[in-house]
């Protein structure tokens, strides 16, 4: 410890944190002062040594090279640290019947799922942060997190402001003034009369007097009635387009996710059938296609004497050189076709020395087919997706 506290000393890290040591004069001076330490390389951060992998390194020492540990990362901090300790000589009795005392108790509190009672939407509100006021209005615990800029604020003046909507009363506070004067003046300057009462000490009180007796003076006029109704209509029928736009959004982004799953399966088709061939797929005709391959299908089935039932199978001798015939007329109609899907028909007669072929061929052009549609399928999807609005346009729309 004594050591620690003179080699502290000594490398200027007990200075102020304005004189404290960048990182490369730190090592620099540590190798200086503690030349007898066990230094096998000269260290320097900016050129770091990769002569012998450290893999291959057995000698004990200190080197020049850049390692990574992935270690877990503590999620306490010190301020909450501090805060919990604190929390633990508060008396059970004071927070026994509050949201904290039944996190706190390990109470399995079944979430529900998000309120859909319309929402008065006095900010623009995001899908994430939409749902983030729903979850806050129907369940007893809501955690939301995120860095500075996403919208924490209008989050919280949303669920303040619904809540007075539903005629339910709310405790907003913080240990930050600052921030509860910022949600107090957004939430205060969305209409003439203040609906948040800012509660604190000295100019605090004064305003708080001021709030009641405005509140207390107050009268309701007819033209302020009329004006509600009015306003009402207009936000329902703001939320109705809402809605409809939110729809729009889920499609087009479940639109995109299909459209993305195809692509990555039609790109192991594209280098299995190649570029020109995949693009011929996309106008081909499905339709024709598929009723000339059932008929092959037919014709190749019925041909295969293995295929057959027993008392076919038992007159075969009779009966095989028509079912081959068959095969021949349906293979001369499916040639084009076959042509066209760059799989053509086998040149040889069909009997029963070739039949093997043809039943090869057969599995051959299911999975062909199989191809085609799936590529079809694709080149349809994302024609849709081209022709739908984009996200950025529905943001405009919502706007």
């Amino acid at each position: 410890m004594e050591e620690a506290i003179q080699l502290a000393s000594e490398l200027g890290l007990n200075n102020a944190v304005e004189d404290q040591p960048d990182t490369d004069d730190l090592i620099a001076r540590l190798q200086e002062i503690r030349p007898d330490w066990d230094w096998q390389e000269t260290i320097d951060p900016i050129s770091l040594s990769c002569e012998i992998p450290l893999s291959n390194i057995s000698q004990q020492g200190i080197y020049n090279r850049a390692i990574l540990i992935a270690a877990e990362r503590s999620p306490y901090t010190k301020g909450l640290e501090s805060e919990l300790g604190m929390l633990q000589s508060v008396d059970e009795s004071k927070y026994k019947n509050t949201c904290l005392g039944t996190w706190l108790s390990e109470y399995k509190n079944e979430a529900k799922g998000p309120d859909e009672t319309q929402l008065l939407e006095v900010l623009p509100l995001n899908s994430e942060q939409r749902q983030a006021v729903r979850q806050a209005m129907s369940n007893q615990l809501t955690v939301i997190t995120g860095p500075p800029g996403t919208g924490k604020s209008q989050v919280v003046t949303s669920i303040l402001i619904n809540a007075a909507w539903q005629g339910k009363t709310v405790l907003f506070a913080s240990k930050n003034n600052q921030a509860v004067d910022v949600v107090e003046t957004r939430v205060n300057a969305l209409g003439p009369r203040p609906i948040l009462l800012r509660l604190g000490k000295n100019h605090y009180q004064t305003k708080l007097a001021e709030y009641i007796a405005s509140l207390l003076a107050a009268r309701t006029t007819d033209e302020d009635k009329h004006q509600y109704c009015e306003h009402q209509n207009i936000h329902t029928q703001l939320q109705q387009e809402s809605e409809k736009i939110d729809g729009e959004f889920q499609k087009l982004i479940e639109l995109r996710n299909t459209v993305d799953q195809l692509e990555q399966h039609v790109e192991c088709i594209r280098q299995v059938i190649g570029e020109s061939v995949f693009h011929s797929f996309r106008s081909l005709d499905t339709k024709g296609l598929l009723e000339h391959q059932k008929n092959l299908h037919t014709a190749i089935d019925q041909a295969d004497k293995y295929y057959q039932p027993f008392f076919v199978r038992l007159l075969w001798a009779f009966i095989s050189k028509k079912r081959f015939l068959k095969l021949k007329q349906a293979a001369k109609s499916f040639e084009q076709i076959g042509s066209s899907i760059a799989l053509p028909v086998p040149k040889e007669e069909p009997n029963q020395a070739t039949i093997e072929n043809w039943i090869a061929y057969s599995e051959h052009l299911k999975e062909h087919t199989g191809y085609i549609l799936k590529i079809q399928e694709y080149f349809t999807r994302l024609d849709d997706l081209t022709t739908s609005l984009s996200l950025e346009e529905l943001n405009i729309r919502k706007r």
